[in-house]
């Protein structure tokens, strides 16, 4: 979760507000969650589309490519355009490059990206 809580339920998203510790009156929760930082409205939203029923692993992957998809950033992540792709997809991502709640920078998560290509790609031998 959101400042590095743990949640164990996947039937749905945990929906967890957190609080930074300059927030002391609690006016701004953060909910991100899983391994995509799911907001807790992107959630509601991909629920009741019918994308996602639970809030597993491969439901949490669906989110993922569903919000790739919606935001026209496929192209960008396929070719290997993670700043562009970043730009699109900030609003509704809040741990990539730029977003509000990002403690990534673009060179780190551009070398992520690639070590992701690597380790994922199917070899040919």
């Amino acid at each position: 979760m959101y400042g590095g809580g743990r949640f164990t339920d996947m039937a749905a998203h945990p929906k967890i507000k957190v609080y930074d510790k300059k927030d002391t009156q609690h006016k701004h929760p953060h909910t991100p969650a899983g391994a995509y930082q799911v907001t807790s409205v992107t959630w509601d939203e991909a629920l009741r589309k019918g994308i996602v029923t639970d809030f597993t692993q491969s439901s949490q992957d669906k989110i993922a490519l569903w919000l790739i998809d919606v935001e026209d950033a496929l192209p960008d992540v396929e070719s290997g355009n993670i700043e562009n792709a970043s730009k699109k997809l900030k609003g509704r991502w809040s741990s990539l490059p730029g977003a509000k709640q990002s403690h990534i920078t673009l060179a780190a998560a551009k070398t992520k990206f690639q070590q992701y290509v690597v380790e994922f790609t199917p070899s040919t031998k």
